[in-house]
């Protein structure tokens, strides 16, 4: 979010805002993305592309932070219930118009802040556009360093060895 700050970029204020801006933006990414694929199917100047590419980098990178912020909004008033002033206990629904699985993953986007700027970096070093739907893959990608490579299981020596003296004794 630092990265906005240096370009003097500034999200709106409000849950309802921000959706709204969110909403619009994918829409311009998705724009975006089409002129992008237009200029390379024209074989137009490289020059051209180049601040195609740039101008959908920057909407992209902008409506990843945007949904970041909704994601800070989301997770300070969390839906569930809770108890009012009377002690009647009341349902905090979600605003109106954002789902679930919307509001889950602006917040993680929020709750991961250096893995949304390691996916931008990554998608726009790769000549593309990121996304938030990229970002959220990225952060919910399993690491590589966790797989062995091997499809078998591993069954530590101590196990074989009780099973052999197990049925040995039969």
């Amino acid at each position: 979010m630092d990265e906005l700050k240096k370009q003097n970029i500034y999200l709106p204020a409000t849950i309802e805002e921000l959706h709204e801006f969110i909403l619009i933006g994918k829409e311009k990414i998705k724009l975006h993305k089409a002129k992008v694929k237009a200029i390379q199917n024209s074989n137009m100047a490289e020059e051209v592309l180049k601040i195609a590419l740039e101008d959908g980098q920057d909407a992209g990178t902008v409506v990843i932070y945007a949904e970041a912020k909704l994601g800070e909004f989301l997770d300070k008033n969390k839906p569930g219930f809770s108890k009012d002033n009377s002690g009647k206990i009341r349902q905090n629904p979600l605003p109106e118009g954002i789902e679930k699985k919307f509001s889950h993953e602006a917040q993680t986007l929020s709750r991961n802040t250096d893995k949304v700027e390691a996916s931008i970096a990554k998608s726009i070093e790769a000549g593309k556009i990121p996304t938030p739907d990229t970002v959220y893959k990225d952060i919910k990608k399993p690491h590589i360093s966790f797989n062995s490579g091997e499809n078998e299981w591993y069954t530590p020596e101590y196990l074989i060895d009780s099973a052999v003296l197990f049925y040995n004794q039969k």
